[in-house]
């Protein structure tokens, strides 16, 4: 189980260097599977290439090098522990995480032979998101799934079927949980509960944090840690052979067709106070051998939305996709909207709801007003922006039917 540290048994434990330059040294965040976050913001790239050098000198040995629009992230190993270091320019930000060495598992090789065309799909549920990306070879990458529902996992299941080659099994190469809400979990959950003789699953990407050492301000962390554990525990039971990937910032994985970059986890969100699992989401760039592109934010709060906007360059951020943040409720923000500048907005909530036309009988019965859907009295700006046609005619697509995009 996790613990608190300080920076100095930090040091100590794992034996990295001590940082000694420019900058305000936050406390060790804890992160999941017992690592560690040591996080320094106000550090120049004078500062940073000085330790970067004396990490180098150290027993750490570099593993690899990654740059995401010129953020940087060096990965070393030690005999018994990893060190994963990252710097990023434009907030002037270091971040070091450190824990004891997981064993390597590859992903294992998988039918290629088919030729498809690829696709993002954001499937018809009754509430909640759930994306299927089509890769080009017949398989697929799925990302998160709405609440539980008989019907919904009926239409998933023939979804999958109808789009993969004659003859051959389903099968999803990854599912990709982007934070531990029950209208983005639980779908996947009973899915695999009851489809796992019929359906393969390879690997199941995330970045959850440890919620029995951090503090969630606005929602109960052992809700969250419940809807956590319920997720990979069932892709264990139901897929033994299944790979576990910690998507970590700056990661990049390969599948056919598309590469798949992570920009956002929870990890990055430190200090920011986190108040819901929405603060945790990780965000997903698709980018395709075509040349499109596809952004998936998830539940960003608006402090998150912000930081990947000063974490990079709107050039970058730029796609032809994009899935709107918190199911077009409170979190977005019009800057993050205006980098990426998207020509086809994904919605995930039912129109009816969006406008604010819906009433939720549950809210009803406990006296609570129904949710306005920030387009109407109250909207939000970023909505708005979005849906001006003066300003950019895109195309809208919401969540109450599967709409198939080809990529």
């Amino acid at each position: 189980m996790n613990m608190t540290i300080t920076i100095s048994e930090l040091y100590r434990i794992f034996h990295i260097p001590e940082y000694n330059g420019g900058g305000e040294l936050l406390d060790v965040y804890p992160c999941a599977n017992d690592d560690f976050l040591l996080c320094v913001q106000g550090v120049s790239v004078e500062d940073f290439a000085k330790y970067l050098s004396k990490v180098e000198a150290s027993d750490y040995e570099l593993c690899a090098k990654d740059e995401v629009d010129e953020n940087v992230f060096y990965s070393f190993d030690s005999e018994k522990y990893f060190l994963r270091l990252s710097y990023s320019p434009r907030i002037s930000t270091l971040r070091l995480i450190c824990g004891e060495k997981k064993s390597d598992i590859k992903r294992k090789p998988a039918r290629t032979d088919a030729s498809v065309s690829p696709a993002v799909s954001q499937l018809q549920l009754k509430l909640g998101m759930c994306y299927c990306i089509t890769l080009s070879d017949g398989t697929f990458l799925m990302i998160d799934g709405g609440l539980n529902d008989t019907e919904d996992e009926d239409r998933l299941y023939k979804y999958l079927c109808d789009n993969t080659p004659s003859g051959n099994k389903p099968l999803v190469r990854a599912w990709f949980m982007t934070h531990t809400h029950p209208d983005h979990t639980r779908l996947a959950v009973s899915f695999m509960e009851r489809y796992c003789k019929e359906v393969d699953v390879l690997e199941a990407v995330y970045n959850f944090p440890d919620y029995n050492q951090i503090t969630v301000h606005r929602e109960s962390a052992e809700g969250n840690a419940r809807n956590a554990a319920q997720f990979s525990d069932t892709v264990k039971c139901c897929y033994p052979e299944a790979i576990h990937t910690l998507c970590r910032t700056g990661e990049i994985i390969e599948y056919p067709g598309v590469r798949v970059t992570t920009l956002i986890t929870h990890e990055d969100v430190y200090p920011i106070p986190i108040n819901s699992s929405n603060h945790t989401s990780s965000v997903w760039r698709f980018d395709f051998e075509s040349g499109k592109s596809f952004m998936c934010l998830a539940d960003m709060s608006t402090e998150t939305c912000e930081l990947m906007v000063r974490t990079y360059s709107a050039e970058y951020l730029k796609a032809d996709i994009m899935q709107v943040v918190h199911h077009g409720l409170l979190g977005g923000h019009i800057d993050l909207y205006r980098a990426i500048d998207p020509d086809i907005c994904l919605w995930p909530s039912p129109k009816e709801r969006f406008l604010g036309i819906w009433v939720d009988p549950r809210r009803v019965a406990v006296g609570k007003p129904t949710v306005q859907f920030c387009i109407g009295e109250g909207g939000c700006d970023y909505n708005t922006w979005l849906r001006d046609d003066s300003i950019k005619k895109r195309e809208h697509f919401h969540a109450g039917e599967t709409v198939v995009l080809p990529v």
